[in-house]
């Protein structure tokens, strides 16, 4: 199985300029009571010729 095979089946949606999704991250205790809670951006960007991903996380 070469690179394209495994590459599309998990990322084939994901642009080479990238992505930013938004949501909020929540940490629980093990009582399931909110810690605290943050929203965030996550951001995903393939390199040129998509063997890997640069992944990071903004809190604003």
């Amino acid at each position: 199985m070469n690179i394209e095979q495994h590459w599309e089946p998990l990322f084939g949606y994901l642009p080479i300029d990238g992505i930013s999704m938004h949501s909020t991250w929540t940490v629980y205790s093990p009582e399931k009571q909110v810690i605290k809670s943050a929203q965030g951006i996550r951001n995903l960007r393939p390199n040129a010729d998509k063997t890997f991903i640069i992944h990071t996380n903004q809190f604003p």
